[in-house]
């Protein structure tokens, strides 16, 4: 390739080199960023998977509102799900069985 009249041929090989590793590490920066997409596409893909695999095992669905392992389905993840007493929810153990019994 000629290099046009004004520009150092020296001037031009570095420009061209450098312009090359610009190409070159957009180019792996391009791989590693599609190969990461990849694998949390796939790690998405199993959860869903495995969590719906877990809901059929489990003949409830988390829109039903059912009773799984004497919690709400409604309420896991708070701290109603994980036995830490809310607003107006009785005591566990005796005092509940009294708060329960009614009047």
């Amino acid at each position: 390739m000629e290099t046009p009249a004004g520009i150092d041929p020296l001037k031009r090989a570095r420009y061209d080199a450098a312009v090359q590793r610009y190409h070159d590490a957009v180019a792996i920066h391009r791989d590693r960023l599609e190969s990461e997409l990849r694998k949390a596409k796939d790690t998405i893909a199993e959860l869903s998977r495995t969590h719906e695999k877990k809901r059929r095992s489990d003949g409830k669905t988390a829109r039903s509102g059912q009773e799984r392992d004497g919690a709400s389905v409604a309420n896991a993840g708070t701290a109603r799900g994980h036995g830490n007493a809310g607003p107006g929810a009785a005591a566990g153990g005796p005092v509940r069985s009294i708060l329960n019994r009614g009047g």
